[in-house]
């Protein structure tokens, strides 16, 4: 990313940058989100409906505000949201074919 001239900053305290591995970031659905220390990811970790305005629906990739009464369910340690129940219905069916982004 420097090569790129490109910084990505902590999702919780934007001041700071983020450290890009994988013990500062965590994802939410097809979401991944960076911080700079593990005090900030745990808090992320604790509450995301707190913090973020949308997420991505893993079915149709539209990209939605999640709220407390949005279906949801946790696959192999991940939380994901839905816009629907339908789309929820169908990541329940095939939890492996929709739990990765594609073409990416």
């Amino acid at each position: 990313m420097k090569p790129l001239h490109i910084e990505v900053l902590d999702f919780l305290r934007p001041s700071r940058p983020a450290v890009l591995d994988s013990t500062r970031r965590t994802w939410v659905g097809l979401d991944a989100f960076f911080f700079a220390d593990r005090a900030s990811l745990e808090k992320f970790r604790r509450a995301p409906l707190r913090y973020v305005k949308k997420l991505s629906d893993p079915i149709t990739l539209e990209r939605f505000h999640p709220t407390p009464q949005s279906p949801r369910v946790t696959f192999k340690g991940r939380p994901y949201y839905f816009v629907s129940q339908d789309t929820w219905k169908k990541f329940q069916a095939y939890p492996d074919s929709f739990s990765q982004r594609h073409g990416m």
